[in-house]
């Protein structure tokens, strides 16, 4: 069945009459299994030669005390070579091969076999295979501590020692298999039809190369043309569009892997991975399907959307990868056409996002014209994406590596979507919806209370000390008529040597490049444009001003309410000193 085989298409399907398939996903489960028994081993060994090491006249109790029981099963595993160097989860979570040769090679196995002979029952066993390894654990195997299965950092703030274990290694496997036979499956049958035409029209169409699970396919021909659902332009009009010749063919081909892979099975991959590199594979297959497939779109929004994953995506948020992929559904960017990078950096996203401008800007405008959007902004992907910015504010005080890693995504992805907001008129339409407004006025208000408790951290409780922050007074003093009349929350009671901006997120060189500054200058670009569009900025404002979350108290919703009426009076200020109509 290899590529230079001249009857590997007969050979293909003879094997798959065999039952190929599920012989070889028996097999690379087994090995999986196997080469974690091997691991689990290894790693007794490792710690007891350290213990050895380091305690000059350990007891033999104080070190079976220390150390779990090692099983004859991972002895044995271990011994007769079951055991592999664990690949960099970092590495993996941006393309990389995890180099498990015979991992690999049933999965090479299995891509070249259902090249030919493709059927519902293989994709149901592979997203069965794909289901058991989250249960491969080495604390399955030992019944001891999961969090080697998951990210960690030591002291200094480093991941050196963060590996990608033998079950993740055949889940990423297995979901870069499925991501392969998805877009080379489209492209055979896109290809198939270019074929029948003449020299002229096939030219037209580039040669569409084999597909690399996990990489960027710039010649992809289907999947990444207008519209994000096989339209493109045609005819002499700017407006008109047309289905490519072989998009019923290729929906029905989508259709079939909408049918076995669900919201709820990509929601229990989701729940269940505890590494950065398959939740990356999982979470790039779901936008796949989710920009390629209206089948699958329609059932994801009745399934709920992004709320579902609130509770699992937002703990890879300072994965870039991850963050990659919910940034191409938010700005309608084609994932196929996307780098992968291991550093998020602000230059970089703006270029790339640009080079994409055409299709994102078409089928962004395209989605909100037709409603294509949940009705509960919770349900979207922005609320998802703030939620991930959200958890990277909290992190971004620790003077570590994650720290620096949520510092520099929050930035990032700040830095992007002020840009996108500049030059996509699109993209501004967006912006002026609940979508938009209620998750960045949740993220807003994270940063407030991120604020108040590292003053509270620095005056080490000391309420003796004066606040920096506008505190109403709640408790009016009985003294007088006067007094008692006081309204709640006076005007009166805002200290003047410094903005509402400042009290709020705090003040511009304290918190150089933190998540709070840049948020505020996101929303009064939103203010801004709406000002100047005139009738947009009534509805906006008013919609600005009930965007605050549900449990916010009081004090919260005050105080954003003076950044809300702080940004309107100095938008509307400096339009009248230019001389334009507000």
């Amino acid at each position: 069945v290899s590529q230079n085989s001249a009857h590997k298409a007969f050979n293909s399907r003879r094997l798959h009459l065999l039952g190929i398939v599920r012989w070889t996903l028996h097999l690379l489960i087994e090995a999986a299994e196997l080469f974690t028994l091997g691991e689990v081993a290894a790693s007794h060994y490792r710690a007891s030669k350290d213990n050895n090491t380091n305690d000059e006249s350990p007891s033999k109790s104080n070190r079976s005390g220390d150390q779990p029981h090692l099983s004859h099963s991972a002895s044995s595993a271990y011994k007769h070579g079951w055991y592999c160097d664990a690949p960099s989860v970092e590495a993996t979570a941006v393309g990389g091969d995890p180099d498990n040769a015979l991992l690999r090679g049933c999965k090479t196995l299995l891509r070249r076999v259902l090249t030919f002979m493709l059927t519902p029952g293989d994709l149901e066993a592979i997203a069965e295979a794909a289901i058991y390894t989250v249960s491969i654990t080495t604390s399955g195997k030992t019944g001891g501590d999961r969090q080697r299965q998951m990210t960690r950092y030591g002291e200094d703030g480093t991941d050196e020692d963060e590996r990608l274990m033998p079950g993740p290694v055949a889940r990423v496997y297995l979901l870069r298999l499925i991501e392969e036979l998805v877009v080379d499956g489209v492209n055979e049958i896109v290809a198939s039809g270019m074929e029948k035409k003449g020299d002229t029209d096939a030219q037209s169409e580039p040669a569409v190369q084999p597909h690399l699970g996990g990489g960027a396919t710039t010649s992809q021909s289907y999947l990444t043309t207008i519209m994000m659902r096989g339209k493109r332009r045609g005819g002499d009009a700017q407006d008109e569009f047309m289905y490519h010749p072989k998009h019923q063919q290729a929906q029905a081909f989508l259709n079939a892997f909408a049918g076995v892979l669900s919201p709820v099975w990509f929601a229990c991959l989701l729940e269940g991975c505890h590494d950065e590199a398959s939740a990356a594979a999982v979470l790039r297959l779901m936008i796949l399907m989710l920009q390629s497939s209206p089948m699958f779109a329609s059932a994801f929004d009745e399934a709920g959307g992004f709320a579902p994953l609130v509770l699992s995506i937002p703990k890879f948020s300072t994965c870039p990868s991850v963050t990659l992929s919910m940034l191409s559904q938010l700005l309608h960017a084609p994932i196929l056409h996307l780098p992968c990078f291991g550093v998020l950096d602000a230059t970089q996203l703006c270029a790339v996002f640009d080079a994409e401008s055409t299709t994102t800007e078409t089928s962004l405008r395209e989605t909100l014209q037709g409603g294509h959007t949940n009705t509960d902004p919770s349900c979207g992907i922005f609320a998802l994406l703030a939620e991930c910015l959200g958890r990277n504010i909290q992190l971004a005080p620790f003077n570590n590596n994650l720290g620096r890693k949520a510092r520099q995504t929050n930035e990032a992805v700040l830095h992007l979507l002020s840009h996108r907001h500049k030059f996509s008129p699109a993209f501004q339409e967006f912006c002026r919806t609940p979508d938009f407004l209620e998750p960045l006025a949740q993220a807003l208000c994270l940063v407030h209370d991120e604020k108040l408790q590292r003053m509270q951290q620095q005056g080490n409780g000391d309420m003796s000390q004066p606040s920096e922050t506008f505190t109403p007074n709640l408790q009016e003093p009985q003294q007088g008529a006067a007094k008692r009349s006081r309204r709640r929350g006076s005007l009166a009671d805002i200290p003047k040597d410094e903005t509402a901006t400042e009290r709020f997120v705090g003040k511009p060189e304290e918190e150089a490049g933190s998540s709070g500054i840049g948020m505020v200058q996101l929303l009064r670009l939103v203010v801004s444009h709406a000002v100047m569009s005139g009738s947009l900025a009534a509805p906006l404002v008013s919609a600005l001003f009930r965007s605050f979350p549900i449990h916010a108290s009081p004090e919260q919703v005050e105080a954003f309410h003076l950044v809300l009426i702080e940004h309107c009076k100095s938008v509307v200020e400096d339009a009248l000193q230019r001389g334009e109509a507000v």
